[in-house]
């Protein structure tokens, strides 16, 4: 009897490693499928309808992460980063990086790069709270400070433009609501630091006609949270309309995965969009405040 019972326990102790290998086995397979297609380039552009084949939250849930492998951990962890990267506020994949992480951590296996990155999934989505403990838990690694003062509203998050303005030297920011339902409008999207849209600022805020033109109507926004990098370019180029979007989901007239983009508004609607810049942009530029009814008057067609 006592044979059996051995036989039979050593057999469901088999069983129940073999289903678990199996379900790593799975999940390795899937999470490289979907590092590889997030891993290709311009996927950023064509994401649009993307799908992380079949993985879900038990993958990365804390019993299994404990369960699987060094390299099954760290691929998912890539995975996960990758994720949050191009879907800064979508709250599940933030939760599998999460998950990821602290695995590592508990592992003692985690790395700078590990760390910088859980920071910066936190500041995209706009998890202030949840940064700030990065911080103080990891002291020592390499990251910008959150402003002191976060300051927001009711009203201010339901606002249909939110975007965070910066004060105090970068100290304090305040989320506020941007008017662009009446009149014409310039809105310009950038990334802070953007070789390309610095260039592009600076050619037209060189021109005497267009200059008090932009600065009077225009508005450059980013998502990224580069506080440091707004109040060098607002500086910088004497212009103090620069502002931080609040999350990308919620300004939807404006594309945030290039730089620069010119949105040439009227009364709350875009009449004509420009992406990039180039040697032929600036005619275009013209036409866009032809659109809206701004062009100077040196400019004017006789």
């Amino acid at each position: 009897m006592k044979i059996k019972l051995s036989f039979c326990f050593h057999i469901l102790c088999t069983a129940t490693l073999v289903g678990c290998s199996r379900s790593e086995i799975r999940t390795v397979k899937i999470a490289d499928e979907v590092r590889k297609e997030v891993s290709q380039q311009y996927f950023g552009i064509k994401k649009s309808g993307f799908v992380p084949g079949k993985l879900k939250e038990e993958d990365f849930s804390e019993k299994r992460l404990k369960k699987y492998s060094l390299k099954t951990l760290n691929l998912l962890q890539d995975v996960s980063k990758k994720l949050t990267f191009y879907f800064p506020e979508n709250l599940e994949y933030i939760g599998w990086q999460q998950n990821a992480f602290n695995e590592k951590v508990r592992r003692n296996d985690h790395t700078e790069n590990n760390i910088e990155d859980m920071y910066w999934a936190y500041i995209n989505i706009r998890m202030f709270d949840k940064a700030a403990g990065i911080r103080e838990q990891f002291p020592a690694a390499n990251y910008p400070a959150i402003p002191q003062a976060i300051v927001t509203s009711t009203e201010s998050v339901a606002a249909r433009w939110p975007v965070y303005d910066i004060f105090d030297d970068g100290q304090k920011i305040e989320l506020k609501e941007l008017h662009f339902e009446t009149g014409p409008k310039i809105v310009v999207s950038i990334s802070a630091g953007c070789p390309v849209a610095e260039r592009a600022i600076k050619t037209i805020l060189a021109d005497p006609e267009l200059a008090p033109v932009f600065k009077k109507y225009g508005t450059l926004l980013t998502v990224k949270f580069d506080v440091k990098g707004i109040l060098r370019w607002r500086e910088q180029f004497d212009f103090p309309s620069i502002y931080i979007a609040y999350k990308a989901s919620r300004l939807p007239e404006f594309d945030f995965s290039s730089s620069p983009c010119f949105y040439f508004m009227k009364d709350g609607k875009v009449l004509l969009f420009i992406d990039g810049w180039g040697k032929k942009s600036l005619p275009k530029i013209l036409k866009g405040l032809e659109a809206i009814s701004i062009l100077p008057v040196q400019h004017k067609p006789q």
